[in-house]
Order: structure tokens, then C-alpha cells, then sequence
């Protein structure tokens, strides 16, 4: 049995498929009104997304965050100066991994060949160091999650 963004996923690829229509990416709404089960339910459906979706990235937009699945490999995320200028947090979560060996740069509190798993070392409540870049280099698939408060503030 699949969820409702699961299964709207999988619409989409098959739109895709039979359309011959070529992604860059996925932007998907994804509330959870605040509910764990919710939560762990939609980084499940970014876990299967990759097989639906191959190497086209799929972004979770929830509140006040993006959250997305980095690959095995390196990865370069660009940030916004806003975002870290008001070193608003970000996250590396490993879930069901436990052989994990990540290093990164262009965080406050960098990794370098660290192993992460639950019950040890999960990289959570991170910021930026200053520069606009951060890169990723890990041989698990781990979960990205950064803020992005200050991108929806009112100015007037």
C-alpha cells in the first residue's frame, strides 16, 4: 500500500514516460502539520523516488524547509546568501543506514570521514560557515534538510 505522495509520484513518472517528457527536478509540497508519522512517511517516498525517478532530484518543500535525498558521491548545494547569512540550520540524517562515511565542507561543524548512524551521530541543528557552498561526500544515501525561513519573510 502506498500513500497519496507516493502514489502521485508514480502518476507522474508514468505521465512522464508515456509523454517522453525529460525532468530536471520535482518540487513537492509536502505538509506534515507537525505529525513524526507524517514525517517519516514522505523521507520513505523520497527513499522510493529514485527508482521512480532515476537521477531526477526530488525536493520536499514542508514549512519553513527543503528536504531532499543525496545519493552515494559528492554533492555540491549551493546556498543562498540569505540563508547564509542568517545561518539558518541544516541537517544530514542518515535513516537505515549504519555504515555511513561522510565528510563536508561549508558547514559550522564539518564532518571528515565521520560515521553516522541513529543511536550515535546524526548531523542535525548544523548551520553555514559563511561560504555560499556546501559539498557532500558520502558513500550512503543520506537526508538533506536545510531552512528557508528567511526565504518566505514579508518585506514591506
Amino acid at each position: 500500500m502506498e500513500t497519496d505522495y507516493t502514489k502521485s509520484l508514480i502518476q507522474l513518472g508514468q505521465y512522464t514516460l508515456k509523454n517522453n517528457i525529460k525532468l530536471n527536478g520535482i518540487h513537492v509540497l509536502a505538509e506534515t502539520s507537525g505529525r513524526l508519522d507524517q514525517i517519516v512517511s514522505n523521507i520513505n517516498t523520497l527513499y522510493k523516488s529514485h527508482k521512480l525517478f532515476n537521477d531526477v532530484p526530488v525536493i520536499q518543500i514542508a514549512g519553513e524547509s527543503l528536504t531532499w535525498l543525496l545519493k552515494p558521491g559528492v554533492h555540491k548545494i549551493i546556498i543562498p546568501e540569505e540563508i547564509v547569512k542568517s545561518k539558518t540550520w541544516c541537517a544530514l540524517i542518515p535513516f537505515g543506514n549504519a555504515n555511513s562515511c561522510v565528510s563536508t565542507t561549508g558547514l559550522k561543524w564539518n564532518l571528515n570521514k565521520t560515521c553516522m548512524k541513529f543511536g550515535e551521530l546524526v548531523s542535525t541543528s548544523n548551520t553555514y560557515d559563511g561560504h555560499p557552498e556546501v559539498t557532500v561526500d558520502t558513500n550512503v544515501n543520506l537526508v538533506w534538510c536545510m531552512g528557508i525561513k528567511p526565504l518566505t519573510r514579508v518585506e514591506s
